[in-house]
This record gives C-alpha cells, structure tokens and sequence, in this order.
C-alpha cells in the first residue's frame, strides 16, 4: 500500500486510503476496512512494521479519511478544497450517476476476510417484541451507553459482530457504549453509527437515535 511509503502530511485522504478521487462509496469502504484489518491491535503486520505509536495515528488518519470521504456532505467539501489547491480536477470527481440509495457498509464479502469473527447471527424481531426488560429500557425518554449495550447482550451479541455488520470501528462501538463523548465523531457521523447499531439489534433507528442524542446533550 502506497499508506506505508509516503509521509502523512503530504497525503490527501485519498492517498492515505490508497484510493482514486472518483472512487465510490464502495471502494472506500472496502479500502478503509482493508488498511484496518492491517493496522489493528491484532495484527501481526501491523507490530512487524509500524511501533505503537505511529500505528495509532496510522488508525486515526485512516478514521478522518474514512469519515470524512464516506460521508456525501464533507467529501464535496473536501474536494472543492483539494481543486481550490490545484491538487484534483473537477473531471476527477466521483459523481454518482445512479441516483440510488447505496448501502453505506458491504457486508458481503466478509467471510474471507474475517473469519476470525464468529459468525453474526439474525436477530429475531420477537426476541425484542418479546422481552420486557428491552421494552422497558427502549419506553425510557433517554437512552444511555449502557442502556444500548445491556440491549446488545441481551440479544447475544458481541462488540466484534457489531463491527462485522457495520464496519464501524471497535473504537467507537465501545465509546458509544461506556458514554465516552469525547471519543465520539461529530453528530452527522454519530447519527449514522447508531442507526447501523440500532439496526443490527432490530431496534427502532430513530427512537435510538434521538434518545441517545437527548442523553448526550444533557449529560
């Protein structure tokens, strides 16, 4: 990957994701969770090349371009910033002529990729109809970082299936979950990844959405 070759400060977010400036929605996300499968905690390749440090900002770089280009507002910002510099010609950028909605995070192409998660399983909608204790904690005005997860394990699911379903970093997952506001993305970004997670829990998205939100704001 050019990612190990070339200094941080000289690179784009496209470079630093390894990508074209026209790349689509899923290009990005497939670099993006390539270049974290490599840079993780766990990763071999990771502790074989980079120390501690540098792999950590290696992961933040990765998250700022990720957030950043993933989201349709910002990368149309950032791009009018990257012509304004001469760097990108407006031929060069991506334009979707689809008129689709596409799906933020692919899912399908995971099993080859990590098959050191265990696999994520259906919910079953009746599991939350059903169970009391998540109904009284989804009647709740405001929802808490635990109250989210109590939720999660209720249903049997791990931080790590979460990720395999959304692609949305361990890092955050956990910073949503213990109320860890100042790890957080900006609220455009926040909303998103409560959807994602509120989806995978077969879980109303907008009644999460707008009760973790109130918490966060009167906290």
């Amino acid at each position: 990957m050019g990612l190990m070759m070339k200094p941080y400060p000289k690179q784009t977010h496209y470079k630093i994701l390894d990508i074209p400036t026209d790349a689509s929605p899923y290009e990005i996300n497939h670099a993006y969770r390539n270049a974290f499968e490599l840079y993780q905690d766990d990763s071999m390749a990771a502790y074989s090349f980079f120390p501690d440090s540098e792999r950590k900002e290696i992961l933040a770089r990765l998250e700022e371009a990720y957030l950043t280009l993933i989201n349709p507002e910002s990368r149309s910002v950032y791009d009018r910033s990257l012509m304004e510099m001469g760097i990108m010609e407006e031929e060069n950028r991506y334009h979707d002529h689809s008129k689709r909605v596409m799906p933020i995070y692919d899912i399908r192409r995971k099993k080859t990729h990590y098959q050191w998660l265990s696999k994520v399983p259906v919910v079953d909608k009746s599991r939350v109809s059903e169970n009391p204790s998540i109904q009284d904690i989804l009647q709740k005005d405001r929802l808490t970082g635990q109250d989210l997860k109590r939720i999660r394990t209720t249903l049997g699911l791990t931080l790590a299936q979460i990720f395999l379903q959304t692609r949305i970093a361990i890092g955050i997952l956990e910073a949503i979950e213990d109320d860890r506001f100042d790890h957080l993305p900006p609220a455009v970004y926040l909303k998103s990844f409560l959807k994602l997670y509120a989806q995978c829990l077969t879980i109303d998205a907008d009644t999460v959405v707008q009760a973790y939100m109130k918490h966060m704001k009167l906290s």
